[in-house]
């Protein structure tokens, strides 16, 4: 062994250089096993990072569901119970209504009834159950005996030119038929706008 130098056997530089080898392969697989744990540890990182985000965004589309549930519950309870305030209301405005007119009705009936008690004119009608087309016939057939009867008795208080006496009572002429379908509905078309005038002037006063 000098003072810079070193001087081996050959043999010595074999071991040696055996002895290198040896320590580079055992680096090479500390770094292997160091680059797989680092690696094994990011990973695990990684996706303890990508459950916690999962576990978050899941937690948080919970409470978003949640919060929607029972505003929509929320929503829906209060549309019914407008609903229900609106139906009442509706309710209640037909129910005034249909008093106020009731009793309008009951007041104008009664205040018609006292003003045509008092005043008792020739204006006071009666309802009456016979038929209008009935009431119509005897309006004709009266106004046909009226026609016959003038000439029936023209004849029996008549003289005779030749005797000088009263003549025998004539039969009367045959009643004159009429045609249903000018007279009848002219009269009951009269008897009607008569009806419906009288109807319309108690109205008026009314």
């Amino acid at each position: 062994i000098g003072v810079r130098k070193v001087f081996l056997k050959h043999w010595h530089a074999n071991q040696l250089n055996d002895l290198c080898l040896q320590l580079q392969r055992k680096i090479i697989t500390c770094q292997k096993v160091i680059r797989g744990f680092l690696a094994r540890r990011h990973l695990h990182q990684k996706r303890s990072i990508t459950q916690q985000e999962v576990t978050s965004i899941r937690s948080f589309l919970q409470v978003t569901e949640d919060m929607g549930l029972k505003t929509y519950d929320a929503l829906v309870v209060q549309n019914a119970s407008d609903i229900a305030r609106e139906n009442d209301r509706l309710r209640r405005e037909v129910n005034a209504t249909f008093h106020e007119e009731k009793a309008e009705a009951r007041t104008t009936q009664g205040g018609g009834a006292k003003r045509a008690e008092d005043k008792g004119g020739p204006r006071h009608f009666h309802c009456s159950s016979v038929p209008v087309p009935m009431v119509v016939d005897s309006l004709v057939q009266s106004l046909a005996g009226a026609s016959t009867r003038s000439p029936s008795l023209h004849s029996v208080f008549g003289l005779d030119d030749s005797s000088g006496l009263p003549s025998p009572r004539k039969q009367p002429p045959p009643k004159p038929k009429r045609d249903p379908t000018t007279r009848l509905s002219a009269s009951y078309e009269a008897v009607s706008a008569c009806l419906w005038a009288a109807a319309s002037d108690s109205a008026g006063e009314g």
